[in-house]
């Protein structure tokens, strides 16, 4: 569970978070902040350790700042108290960043996790990174996670000696990561840093990362089964044989169903479970008609106990 100083300040945290997706109504692409505030209410019911809104599976590069700060108060009105709240506010720049960071610190998150900088992908080297990185923490009311994704970030990636310099400063308390690198080469790079949390951000290398130091992950499906992902989290902490059976359960039906989909393959199993996914944002594809039948036949059959 996440663990706070005495200042009630996160410093470290593990467990299961969800990447929370954000609705949007289907006749006019709103934000559907009532749908939203159904499904953190319904998740509060389940061992998650918390939320991390306006991330890939938010959608918030499609978002403007208004849109993201309803997001965030929406989250937060109805998020159980035990429940961490992580935003993401990386932009392109410095001073964007720290600027949307200060804005949405007032709302009381917990954290933000910030993406890497990449609309100039040649030019953000490592130095460039870590002083971005440093400057925005040092001027964050709230601590920092940082965000390494090169698949939505134009290549871009953190090196493990950049990150095991960065895991020193006292604001940035952890990395999401969903790069090839494990998290062993993270934990090994940072010299026993154990303030400093990794959270596996993909799936396919969820089991290896906890098994080689992550903390947790954000994962994708933790938005429509999270009794399931967070049984499997505790199973491989245990380090129990069924983890791997179940492992591969899931691993079936992510590629049956929301794998090849993206984001609106998430929606589409929320909307198909009980939750209120909404529709994407155009021009980002929700599935077709077919599709959300073939994948609700399969939800349906109750090989993981989906209904």
């Amino acid at each position: 569970m996440p663990r706070c100083g005495e200042n009630g300040m996160v410093k470290r945290v593990d467990g299961i978070f969800v990447p929370v997706v954000t609705p949007f109504d289907s006749e006019n692409q709103s934000v559907g902040t009532e749908m939203l505030e159904y499904n953190i209410e319904r998740l509060n019911h389940t061992d998650i350790s918390g939320y991390m809104p306006l991330g890939s599976n938010g959608e918030s590069f499609m978002m403007t700042d208004d849109e993201c700060c309803r997001v965030i108060a929406a989250v937060k009105k109805v998020a159980a108290k035990e429940k961490l709240i992580f935003a993401g506010t990386g932009r392109e720049s410095e001073y964007h960043t720290i600027e949307f960071t200060k804005r949405i610190a007032q709302y009381g998150v917990d954290a933000v996790f910030v993406l890497t900088p990449h609309y100039f992908p040649k030019q953000m080297g490592q130095d460039c990174l870590r002083s971005y990185y440093e400057q925005v923490a040092e001027r964050s009311p709230v601590p920092i996670l940082l965000y390494q994704a090169p698949a939505y970030a134009a290549g871009v990636s953190l090196e493990t000696a950049t990150v095991a310099q960065l895991a020193k400063h006292p604001n940035i308390i952890g990395m999401k990561g969903t790069a090839s690198n494990t998290a062993g080469c993270y934990m090994e790079a940072m010299d026993n840093e154990t303030s400093f949390s990794i959270l596996a951000g993909t799936f396919g290398a969820f089991c290896e990362n906890v098994r080689d130091g992550a903390a947790g992950g954000v994962l994708s499906c933790a938005n429509y089964i999270p009794h399931r992902a967070c049984e499997l989290y505790n199973l491989v902490k245990a380090e129990n044989c069924q983890a791997d059976i179940l492992y591969q359960k899931i691993t079936g039906l992510i590629n049956q169903t929301t794998g090849p989909l993206g984001v609106g393959g998430v929606k589409m199993a929320m909307n198909i479970l009980g939750y209120q996914g909404g529709v994407t944002r155009r021009p980002l594809p929700y599935p077709k008609e077919s599709q959300v039948r073939d994948a609700r036949s399969i939800f349906m059959r109750g090989d993981l106990e989906c209904r």
